[in-house]
């Protein structure tokens, strides 16, 4: 085609780049979302474990905090980012950040709202009913290193395996990419996070992204 060939190889790679990113994000439907949503069921609170990356203390009265309850992770939406944002700016607050996070509710949700249109990212919820229980986004490039960007649950239901199930989902996606390895950073007086990422398999680097550790975690080349 002769007006291909006018084309700038920068818009051609452009191009080429969506359509592998769109037809791996129709083969993880396919495979992992294919009812749409994943259905989960949430530890009791007898059983709870740290596992959020957080040091948020227990509080009386927590919503859901009698018993052991269903939800479901799936994609979100752009309709989501107002929760989203409010959810992380109340999560960071427990997370002992040496930077605080200085972003409006507004311009949080803006963001995560790109994240969501764009096909670099995958960014999942866990909602029950009409409550968002927590997040995660993630970059899975196929073949490639794949990145936690953040994941954030809601305070109110700390320690009931929420945010183990989303690292689980997110581990699928990065098996099914292909990626040799992921990598997280942490803040450094996160102690919560830290065990809860070491109890998942990822390990501690030398390496630092401003004052965030940088945690690791390799795959089998065979995934």
């Amino acid at each position: 085609m002769a007006w291909l060939s006018k084309w700038p190889l920068t818009n051609l790679l452009v191009v080429s780049l969506f359509k592998s990113n769109q037809n791996a994000r129709t083969q993880l439907d396919e495979q992992l979302f294919a009812d749409g949503s994943i259905a989960c069921q949430s530890k009791s609170p007898q059983a709870r474990t740290k596992d959020t990356a957080s040091t948020r203390p227990h509080s009386a009265g927590e919503t859901m905090d009698s018993a052991a309850f269903s939800y479901v992770i799936r994609r979100a939406q752009p309709a989501d980012t107002e929760a989203i944002a409010r959810l992380e700016l109340d999560s960071a607050a427990y997370e002992g950040r040496l930077e605080p996070l200085n972003f409006t509710p507004t311009e949080l949700a803006r963001l995560w709202q790109e994240r969501i249109r764009s096909l670099r990212y995958e960014v999942l919820v866990a909602e029950a009913g009409q409550t968002l229980l927590g997040f995660v986004g993630i970059m899975a490039p196929a073949g490639g290193n794949g990145f936690i960007q953040a994941i954030y649950i809601a305070p109110a239901f700390y320690h009931r395996g929420i945010g183990t199930q989303l690292l689980q989902v997110c581990e699928k996606i990065f098996k099914l990419r292909k990626c040799p390895r992921v990598v997280l950073y942490v803040e450094p007086k996160n102690h919560n996070g830290q065990s809860f990422y070491r109890k998942a398999g990822y390990v501690a680097t030398n390496q630092k992204f401003r004052h965030l550790t940088v945690w690791v975690k390799e795959f089998a080349s065979s995934c």
